[in-house]
This record gives structure tokens, C-alpha cells and sequence, in this order.
């Protein structure tokens, strides 16, 4: 049977047009600059909407929450949730370690852009040791101690806690500062928690009780990730999966999911804050904190930094430990990095409420440092230390470097690592 001039044409102009919108779709994910087309489809099942503190009483929430309460440390993660050792640090060896003479235990202290080093950065730390002599042939052990949103006194306390229960280090590493001015800011002073207590603790001790309310905006969170799970596994299958335009349809949904389920986050997060006004104040709030004024506070919230540093130097002291203290680096202290288009896209907002507490805060910071300089303590700055680096190294708005940060950072604390063992 012969095929009609009419049918060819149709079937050649479908084509035609087909191919018109992969390459309108190319050049979308291209100028978008989105992920490549193979890694826009593998990330779809992976691409989630920021975490946001979401408090489920113990029985609805088994196996579930990422953090738990600690009775010395304010929480640690939650081990049933993750391939981590019980004692709830980020890192499958175990924090109780014993010296020897082959080997080298370094700990290393901190929130988030700590806890990203101590994964990323550990290798280039242990190799670039290896090269000097007086650690050639030794077993360096790294212990991953920092964990997300913690701030002094918190790094304190595992120390104490970990010396308490045995624990012994060559080294230690305290990587922070920007938590220290930037949570009780932003998140903590505004919900009328102490600044010195964890982060929102008041979220973290709330009633067991969950509400009517909160159950309706949990469900709709639970059904919109189940849609945006099948919308997922969707995309996977079939010829379309081949399609740079399905490809970019899926991500666009997927991204519209994420935006909801974030909208539905934050109205779930409302519903608990207001829960928690009616915790107890000494348990959900801690004492009562007065200040002047902004300058006065950055000061108060510095000097309780440079105290605990010297907490831990004392401990260190005692205990036979290097203490090795560094502001970690951030985007929004000033002139300290060039940032590209990219980079600038992902990883800098200029209307972000901790900018401007960085920019305030990182200079008291300094001054405290002189303090603890003068007391034989030495601080090193970090918050240059990507300045002669052009390339994409922070991962979002907030202050995250990524790997290569990580790398970068821990050349440079290798060489004052050796430096210093040098004149010991």
C-alpha cells in the first residue's frame, strides 16, 4: 500500500517541529543555566525542597526526625535515620579514640560549613599531612564532630563530654564564627530564645501534642511529595525519558512541587511557633537576655565566642591537644571573594537577612580574636581564604562552600598545622 505525498508531509513536518523543540529546549537548559540534560534527569527523584524544622511528637515521628535532643549538646543526629555511630556525630567511626605513637587522632569542632569540611576536606588533610616528615607513616584518624547549626557553647560541651567519657586527640580543628553572630539574629532573638541556647529550642522541647491544623498542613505536604515522587519515577519511564523537552517539563513541575512544599513547610513551621509561645519560658527559652543596642549585642555574642574558644584551649591544654582555632570564610564579608555570574546567581542574595549581620559582626569577631591572641591563643582568619579564587566554591545563599572550598581550607590549615607542631 502506498503512502499518500499528504501523509509523508504531515509526518516530515511533525518531525521537523519535534526536532525544533528539542533544540528550543537545548538551548533553554543551556541559557538557563540548569543542570545538564543527563543530570537534570538523574536529579529529579533527588531534587527536595530545603529541610525546615519540622517538630512530630515521638509517636508520630519514629525514625523519622533528623536530629534529637542530647542531654549535654542540645540534639545530635538521629542514628536509627542514618548509617552514623550512636553517639549521633556525622561520622561512622567511633569519637572515643585512644592514642598511640603510629597514630594521629584530629577532631574537628563546628556547625554546617565545619561539618562540609570534615567530609570533604578529611582527605586532603590526611594526604597533604603525610607529606611532612613528622607525620610520614603515621595512621591519621579524622573524627567528624561538627554538626549543623551548632554554635558555642555547644562545640564546649562536646569536648568536655567526649574527654568525660575517654576520648583522646592530637589535634583539634574549631572551625566557626558565623553561626555564632548570624542564628541568634535571625532565628533565635526573634522567637525570644536565648541567643546562647541551641537553635530554637524552643521548637526542640515543645509540647508532645500535635494540633488539628498542623495534621491538615502535614498532610498536604505528605500528598504533594507523594505527586512529586510519581512524577519523578514518571520521567524515568518510557521513550519520552530521551526527550530534552519532556526532561525540562518534568524539572519545571518538579520545581513547582518544591515550591508548594515549601510554602506548605513554612505554614507548618507558623502553626508550631505559635505552639510554642505556650511552652514554659525557662525550658523552651532559657533566661531572660537584654542588650542596648545592635552594636552591643554583636559584642555580647563575640565575647561568649571568645570565651568558649578559650574554654577549649584550656581543656586542650590540659588533655595534651593542639587546639587549632579559624573563622570559617563566608560570601558576604566584604572584598573576600570574586564571584562570577554563576556563582553570584547561586550563592549570593543580596536582600539575605545574615548579610548584614556578617558585615557588622565578622569585625567584632576580629577584635575578640586579638583578646584570645593576647592570652597565647592564636585564631587564624579564614575568612579570606578563597579571596584569589575566581571559581564557583559556595554552594548556596547562605555561607556553604562546597568540595573544592573544603580542599582549599584544608591546604591551608595543613600548613598551619605543620607549621606550628614544627616549634612544639
Amino acid at each position: 500500500m502506498r503512502i499518500s505525498k499528504k501523509v509523508i508531509f504531515c509526518l516530515l513536518t511533525c518531525v521537523l517541529v519535534f526536532g525544533f523543540v528539542e533544540i528550543f529546549s537545548l538551548v533553554a537548559l543551556y541559557f538557563g543555566r540548569l543542570e545538564s540534560p543527563d543530570s537534570l534527569l538523574r536529579n529529579l527523584c533527588h531534587n527536595s525542597p530545603a529541610d525546615s524544622e519540622i517538630i512530630l511528637p515521638p509517636w508520630m515521628a519514629k525514625n523519622v526526625g533528623r536530629t534529637i535532643i542530647h542531654p549535654y549538646q542540645g540534639f545530635v543526629y538521629n542514628p536509627e535515620n542514618l548509617e552514623i555511630t550512636n553517639f549521633g556525630f556525622l561520622d561512622a567511626k567511633t569519637p572515643i579514640q585512644k592514642k598511640s605513637e603510629d597514630k594521629i587522632i584530629i577532631g574537628i569542632l563546628g556547625g554546617s560549613s565545619a561539618e562540609i569540611f570534615g567530609q570533604f576536606g578529611s582527605e586532603t588533610l590526611k594526604n597533604d599531612l603525610l607529606k611532612d616528615a613528622a607525620f610520614k607513616g603515621k595512621e591519621i584518624i579524622v573524627l567528624n564532630l561538627a554538626i549543623g547549626s551548632y554554635k558555642q557553647p555547644q562545640q564546649v560541651m562536646v569536648l568536655n563530654y567526649l574527654l568525660a567519657l575517654g576520648g583522646e586527640f592530637d589535634f583539634l580543628i574549631n572551625l566557626d564564627g558565623f553561626n555564632e553572630l548570624v542564628l541568634p539574629v535571625v532565628s533565635n532573638i526573634p522567637s525570644k530564645v536565648n541567643p546562647f541556647f541551641p537553635l530554637r529550642w524552643d521548637l526542640k522541647v515543645i509540647d508532645t501534642a500535635i494540633l488539628e491544623p498542623q495534621i491538615v498542613v502535614l498532610a498536604d505536604i505528605f500528598r504533594l511529595q507523594q505527586k512529586k515522587l510519581k512524577q519523578a519515577n514518571l520521567a524515568y519511564c518510557g521513550i519520552l525519558r530521551f526527550s530534552l523537552t519532556f526532561r525540562l517539563i518534568s524539572y519545571c513541575l518538579d520545581r513547582g512541587l518544591n515550591l508548594k512544599i515549601i510554602a506548605k513547610r513554612m505554614e507548618l513551621i507558623n502553626l508550631q511557633n505559635q505552639q510554642a509561645q505556650h511552652v514554659p519560658s525557662i525550658v523552651g527559652h532559657g533566661p531572660e537576655f537584654n542588650y542596648d543596642n545592635q552594636s552591643d549585642l554583636y559584642e555580647k555574642l563575640a565575647a561568649l565566642w571568645a570565651r568558649s574558644s578559650k574554654q577549649m584551649s584550656d581543656l586542650c591544654q590540659a588533655n595534651r591537644i593542639q587546639y587549632f582555632h579559624f573563622i570559617q570564610p563566608c560570601q558576604y564579608v566584604p572584598d573576600s571573594k570574586s564571584m562570577e555570574a554563576t556563582e553570584l546567581k547561586a550563592a549570593f542574595d543580596q536582600n539575605a537577612l545574615h548579610r548584614q549581620v556578617v558585615i557588622d559582626g565578622y569585625p567584632v569577631l576580629r577584635k575578640q580574636a586579638e583578646w584570645l591572641n593576647q592570652q597565647g591563643i592564636a585564631v587564624y582568619d579564614l575568612s579570606m581564604v578563597f579571596k584569589g579564587h575566581a571559581e564557583q566554591l559556595y554552594i548556596d545563599t547562605f555561607c556553604h562552600f562546597g568540595a573544592e572550598g573544603s580542599k582549599i581550607i584544608a591546604a591551608e590549615i595543613v600548613q598551619i598545622i605543620v607549621t606550628k607542631h614544627k616549634k612544639q
